[in-house]
Protein backbone atom coordinates (compact mmCIF):
# COMPACT_ATOMS: atom_id res chain seq x y z
CA UNK A 1 0.00 0.00 0.00
CA UNK A 2 1.46 3.49 -0.89
CA UNK A 3 2.27 5.59 2.25
CA UNK A 4 0.25 9.17 2.11
CA UNK A 5 2.30 12.32 1.64
CA UNK A 6 1.65 15.25 3.76
CA UNK A 7 1.17 18.81 3.25
CA UNK A 8 3.19 21.25 5.20
CA UNK A 9 0.99 23.85 5.17
CA UNK A 10 -2.45 23.53 5.20
CA UNK A 11 -5.84 25.04 6.58
CA UNK A 12 -6.90 24.91 9.89
CA UNK A 13 -9.43 22.12 10.37
CA UNK A 14 -10.72 18.62 12.37
CA UNK A 15 -8.18 15.92 11.45
CA UNK A 16 -5.46 18.09 10.46
CA UNK A 17 -2.12 18.04 12.49
CA UNK A 18 -0.58 21.47 14.11
CA UNK A 19 3.05 20.77 13.62
CA UNK A 20 4.49 24.41 14.19
CA UNK A 21 4.22 27.82 15.94
CA UNK A 22 4.99 31.23 15.35
CA UNK A 23 8.12 32.64 17.49
CA UNK A 24 8.76 36.20 17.58
CA UNK A 25 11.09 36.63 14.81
CA UNK A 26 8.02 35.62 12.33
CA UNK A 27 9.65 32.40 11.88
CA UNK A 28 8.24 29.21 12.95
CA UNK A 29 9.29 26.62 15.75
CA UNK A 30 8.21 23.30 14.93
CA UNK A 31 6.73 20.78 17.65
CA UNK A 32 8.80 17.05 18.59
CA UNK A 33 5.35 15.82 17.78
CA UNK A 34 2.49 17.08 15.88
CA UNK A 35 -0.80 16.96 17.93
CA UNK A 36 -4.18 16.35 15.82
CA UNK A 37 -6.80 19.14 15.90
CA UNK A 38 -9.88 17.53 17.04
CA UNK A 39 -12.96 19.67 17.48
CA UNK A 40 -12.51 21.44 20.70
CA UNK A 41 -8.66 22.08 19.74
CA UNK A 42 -10.38 23.31 16.05
CA UNK A 43 -13.07 25.65 18.34
CA UNK A 44 -10.06 27.23 20.24
CA UNK A 45 -8.24 28.04 16.75
CA UNK A 46 -10.84 28.95 14.79
CA UNK A 47 -11.81 31.49 17.33
CA UNK A 48 -8.57 33.39 16.49
CA UNK A 49 -8.79 35.19 13.38
CA UNK A 50 -6.69 33.59 10.48
CA UNK A 51 -4.91 30.85 12.72
CA UNK A 52 -2.74 29.27 9.51
CA UNK A 53 -0.65 32.99 10.09
CA UNK A 54 -0.08 32.15 13.93
CA UNK A 55 0.44 28.24 13.45
CA UNK A 56 1.09 25.64 11.16
CA UNK A 57 -1.31 22.71 10.33
CA UNK A 58 -0.84 19.60 8.18
CA UNK A 59 -2.73 17.05 6.87
CA UNK A 60 -2.75 14.31 3.88
CA UNK A 61 -1.26 15.95 1.01
CA UNK A 62 -4.53 15.40 -2.03
CA UNK A 63 -1.92 15.30 -4.97
CA UNK A 64 -4.47 15.84 -8.17
CA UNK A 65 -7.68 16.28 -5.48
CA UNK A 66 -5.53 20.04 -5.16
CA UNK A 67 -5.49 23.20 -7.60
CA UNK A 68 -1.66 23.16 -7.00
CA UNK A 69 -1.02 19.95 -8.00
CA UNK A 70 0.95 19.64 -11.55
CA UNK A 71 1.99 16.63 -12.64
CA UNK A 72 3.32 14.84 -10.37
CA UNK A 73 4.83 17.20 -7.79
CA UNK A 74 3.18 20.23 -6.13
CA UNK A 75 3.31 23.50 -7.88
CA UNK A 76 2.88 25.72 -4.59
CA UNK A 77 6.51 24.57 -3.36
CA UNK A 78 7.61 25.07 -7.13
CA UNK A 79 5.71 28.81 -6.95
CA UNK A 80 7.62 29.64 -3.71
CA UNK A 81 11.11 28.04 -4.85
CA UNK A 82 11.11 30.23 -7.87
CA UNK A 83 10.10 33.28 -6.03
CA UNK A 84 12.73 33.24 -3.11
CA UNK A 85 15.44 31.98 -5.88
CA UNK A 86 17.42 34.90 -5.09
CA UNK A 87 16.79 35.29 -1.43
CA UNK A 88 20.07 34.22 1.06
CA UNK A 89 19.21 31.25 3.25
CA UNK A 90 20.86 30.42 6.53
CA UNK A 91 23.87 28.21 5.62
CA UNK A 92 22.93 26.24 8.89
CA UNK A 93 23.44 22.06 7.76
CA UNK A 94 21.22 21.20 10.52
CA UNK A 95 17.81 20.58 9.34
CA UNK A 96 14.96 22.38 10.92
CA UNK A 97 13.29 19.96 13.61
CA UNK A 98 9.95 18.32 11.73
CA UNK A 99 6.86 15.89 13.26
CA UNK A 100 6.06 14.48 9.64
CA UNK A 101 9.54 14.93 7.28
CA UNK A 102 9.38 10.96 6.73
CA UNK A 103 5.90 11.72 4.97
CA UNK A 104 6.34 15.20 3.91
CA UNK A 105 5.28 16.06 0.32
CA UNK A 106 7.69 18.98 0.02
CA UNK A 107 10.92 17.33 1.52
CA UNK A 108 10.36 14.43 -1.08
CA UNK A 109 10.11 16.72 -3.70
CA UNK A 110 12.55 19.22 -3.26
CA UNK A 111 14.86 17.69 -0.11
CA UNK A 112 16.79 20.18 1.93
CA UNK A 113 15.65 23.12 -0.27
CA UNK A 114 11.82 22.55 1.05
CA UNK A 115 13.16 22.46 4.88
CA UNK A 116 15.03 25.77 4.30
CA UNK A 117 12.47 27.82 3.54
CA UNK A 118 9.41 25.75 5.42
CA UNK A 119 9.95 27.75 8.61
CA UNK A 120 9.85 30.95 6.79
CA UNK A 121 6.25 30.21 5.28
CA UNK A 122 2.87 31.50 6.42
CA UNK A 123 -0.66 31.59 4.68
CA UNK A 124 -1.45 34.92 4.11
CA UNK A 125 -3.15 34.09 1.15
CA UNK A 126 -5.84 31.34 1.85
CA UNK A 127 -6.14 30.93 -2.28
CA UNK A 128 -2.75 29.38 -1.25
CA UNK A 129 -4.33 26.46 0.41
CA UNK A 130 -7.53 26.18 -1.05
CA UNK A 131 -8.34 22.98 -3.11
CA UNK A 132 -9.89 22.75 -6.40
Amino acid sequence: MKELKMCPITKCETGAKLIGVKIDNDIFDFLKENIVVDEDLFDVMTAISNPERRFRFSNVCLESGCKHWQGESCGCLRKVLKDIENLSLSKDTTLPQCSIRERCRWFHQEGRRACDICPLLAIIDKDMIETS
